[in-house]
């Protein structure tokens, strides 16, 4: 069967060629071309130019042109734009439909269950098993963790790695046999396994999964994306690099540029490295923490000049260098959080983005925990305070920003100075809003929004365990009050009674507590006796 009848065998409402690809038979034309011919004119997709203008006759918008300038720059692992207009079919009809139903989204007062329904049709077993399928599963899946649909998106994950690693595409060979000799589509090949580890690793961080982080612990020989300006731009990368030269990039006095998404890769292994440690952290080692943190330091200054902001000089973001700071940061606080101080105030702000976590005792000191914490936290909220319009920016960061309120809100009852204080608050507020824009687009952030803005009433409007802001400047203040007779102290810090009383007190807002956080050192299992 071909695709075209694949696609009509499971969508009865298929009449014919989808609008996008009589859209890309138009815009040939115009060109004065075939759909198949190149063309470098205003074809390629900007940001600053709406690739849609002039696209149609009836004014609607190019769902698929519309994909290419809002989800591909953060997720380039679909063919480039320009090769796309070449040859259409790298598209086929299934993996078309799923990414109109993501670009949808952008539509104002879109219906996304109107295409939904199609864009299922990728997970028929009717469609083959190759790695156009695979595209395809990795995005509907993304799309549907972004809905707040799980189940959807746990089965699609499942499947595309499933099947990913059944056709071989953890392995170089892959990408040679079906490149059809053409070295950008095995450069495509690569990155769809590429990203599909580092989106698989980002599904899991946030819990939207029940299974372990398969392609991190899976073998791969995959040579590493070259720069996304040479993919878009159709130029061959003259040398491939592999995951153990980037290992060995610090060592070696080679001075070869590695991409931006070569960077998110390498994040996405030390986020699954801390992942790996597993729930029990009363049974992972101070090696291992030892071991992870000084992995995490060592990315952040093994960083090229050029690679250490998103920001580019012109205001232009890397998008999928956005991802890898997001990915190496969120590592950093699911270390370092369950092992802070942060614990003690309260174990967890329970959100549709973050998952429970079990305190552990530290590693390091637990002020070193908590500020190494608080500046994974920190730099997250500066993502998404980049001056641009969040649309363009991957969905996973609404998660991170989530993830990074439940660290400020803590963080905000143990800080001691009023600079402090409003730093916290307007970190929060940011997170806030920006939920709030994201959930203009998608369902999930609007629920975290909700539930994090919920958090920070508590917190900002009253006067919590620690912080007294009652004062006639409104400026947060510790308590001096001191009263440990709420506290039992024959109980380990870590025992249910000690915690359960903690929380209590948090919440009849008892300033007692306050030098609690600071004698928690004296307790019995925090000298490790």
């Amino acid at each position: 069967m071909t695709y075209e009848e694949i696609f009509q065998a499971n969508d009865p409402a298929f009449t014919g060629l989808p609008l996008e690809f009589q859209s890309v038979q138009t815009m040939a034309k115009l060109a004065g071309g075939s759909p198949s011919s190149r063309s470098d004119s205003t074809l390629s997709i900007t940001r600053e130019i709406n690739p849609t203008v002039q696209s149609h006759n009836n004014g609607s918008a190019d769902l698929i042109e519309l994909f290419y300038k809002h989800l591909y720059p953060p997720h380039p692992f679909i063919v480039p734009w320009k090769l796309y207009l070449q040859n259409s079919s790298l598209i086929p009809f299934p993996l078309r439909a799923v990414l109109r139903f993501a670009a949808c989204h952008y539509v104002p007062h879109g219906n996304p269950s109107e295409l939904e329904a199609a864009a299922k049709n990728i997970l028929s077993d009717d469609i083959p098993d190759d790695g156009f399928k695979v595209q395809g599963l990795i995005l509907f899946a993304f799309v549907s963790h972004a809905r707040m649909d799980r189940d959807s998106g746990e089965s699609a994950l499942m499947r595309a790695v499933e099947i990913a690693l059944r056709i071989g595409m953890n392995r170089e060979t892959f990408a040679i046999q079906n490149g059809q000799n053409n070295p950008i589509l095995e450069e495509c090949w690569r990155r769809t396994w590429w990203m599909l580890m580092l989106l698989e690793g980002l599904v899991t961080v946030i819990g939207g999964q029940s299974s372990p982080y398969i392609t991190y612990s899976t073998f791969t020989d995959v040579s590493l994306p070259g720069h996304d300006e040479d993919y878009n731009e159709l130029r061959v990368c003259s040398e491939l690099r592999t995951l153990t030269d980037l290992h060995n990039r610090v060592i070696s006095e080679d001075t070869f540029s590695y991409s931006s998404l070569a960077y998110g890769i390498e994040a996405a292994y030390i986020l699954g490295a801390v992942l790996s440690l597993g729930p029990d952290t009363f049974a992972v080692t101070d090696p291992q923490v030892e071991a992870l943190d000084a992995s995490i330091s060592n990315y952040f200054l093994s960083l090229p000049l050029d690679k250490r902001d998103p920001t580019h000089p012109d205001g232009s973001v890397d998008e999928p260098l956005l991802i890898a700071h997001l990915a190496i940061n969120w590592a950093s606080i699911v270390l370092h959080r369950p092992r802070s101080t942060l614990t003690f105030i309260r174990n967890h702000y329970r959100t549709t983005c973050t998952r429970a976590e079990s305190a552990g005792l530290p590693a390091l000191a637990y002020s070193c925990h908590t500020a190494k914490a608080l500046r994974g936290a920190n730099a997250i909220i500066n993502l998404a305070s980049i001056p641009r319009p969040l649309t363009y920016c991957t969905p996973a960061l609404m998660c991170g920003i989530t993830t990074a309120a439940t660290v400020h809100l803590p963080a905000y009852a143990i800080v001691d100075t009023p600079d402090q204080t409003i730093a916290i608050k307007e970190r929060l507020q940011l997170g806030i809003s920006a939920l709030a824009s994201f959930g203009e687009i998608w369902p999930r952030a609007s629920i975290a929004k909700g539930q994090v803005a919920r958090f920070a009433r508590e917190i900002l409007l009253k006067p919590n365990v620690c912080v007294d802001s009652t004062g006639p400047e409104q400026i947060p203040r510790i308590t001096t009050e001191t009263n440990f007779a709420q506290i039992e102290y024959d109980a380990p810090f870590n025992n249910d009674i000690w915690m359960d009383n903690l929380i209590q007190a948090e919440e009849e807002n008892d300033p007692a507590l306050c030098p609690v956080f600071d004698a928690v050192y004296s307790l019995p299992n925090a000298q490790g006796v």
